[in-house]
């Protein structure tokens, strides 16, 4: 039952992809091993690139804000990132998000407060998207199959699929590419944990990225939507200044958190 619905979802969103391909490629048909499309995938991630400044437009429903925002994002790749979100409809920085390996601030420009706190406690406020570590892979669509696993291959229309033995990770994948179209991992009761999707793939500076994006964590209650406007690689100059104003109070993560749940 699983698999048929992972199959119809897979052939929706392979719908709602397929009239943005322009890109051609090798049959999905073509007889490969699964070993042979993780090593292409991989392959095909590969960028000399380390760092990029992206405008967005964000959707989010989270537990701690539902709404539409403009979104500035700085990343360093494995070292640093930084947001800053304006309301769409109000027009007004909400808020800046400064996040490294290990710890992250969030300025709250509206409540004026600093909430901070290591990033493992950051998953109550922020989408495992932009975790430091896996930012520059997972905002660009260039998340891979790890190469050491063991993987299953099976069809999807034009696409292939590859699972992992144990069935905690799943890919859709597009041949012409050699681009992931869609991860879930799930917890092994079947429970989907986490999800992403990537369309309409573009080129800026050399680099395949994609223009659309969801992703989702069921259990977080975080579903965020992104629509790229812009893509800069490596800019001359990033900036990741928080610029909170002296005074305001700061927070940790446990005291926003409801009784029960700290």
């Amino acid at each position: 039952m699983k698999s048929t619905l992972f199959a119809a979802w897979v052939l929706v969103w392979v719908t709602g992809c397929a009239s943005s391909r322009t890109a051609t490629g090798p049959s999905a048909r073509e007889a490969l091993s699964a070993e042979e499309v993780v090593r292409r995938v991989r392959a095909q991630a590969r960028t000399p690139h380390q760092a990029f400044v992206l405008e967005a437009d964000l959707s989010l429903r989270s537990p701690a804000f539902t709404g539409s925002v403009r979104a500035h994002i700085v990343h360093r790749r494995q070292d640093s990132l930084f947001v800053s979100l304006t309301a769409t409809a109000l027009r007004i920085e909400a808020g800046r998000l400064l996040a490294t390996r290990d710890s992250f601030f969030l300025y709250d420009r509206v409540q004026r407060r600093l909430v901070y706190g290591h990033w493992i406690q950051a998953s109550e406020l922020i989408p495992d998207l932009f975790a430091v570590t896996d930012a520059f892979a997972s905002l660009l669509g260039l998340i891979t199959p790890a190469a050491d696993g063991s993987w299953t291959l099976d069809q999807a229309g034009p696409e292939v699929v590859i699972t992992s033995d144990d069935a905690d990770e799943r890919y859709l994948i597009d041949p012409a590419r050699w681009r992931v179209l869609m991860r879930e991992r799930r917890a092994p009761d079947g429970e989907i944990l986490e999800s992403v999707r990537y369309a309409d793939y573009q080129v800026a500076d050399g680099v395949s990225y994609p223009g659309r994006l969801i992703f989702q964590q069921p259990s977080a209650g975080i579903v965020l939507a992104a629509t790229y406007r812009s893509l800069t690689m490596d800019p001359q100059r990033l900036e990741f200044e928080l610029d909170a104003p002296l005074g305001i109070p700061w927070i940790t993560v446990e005291q926003l958190m409801p009784p029960g749940r700290q």
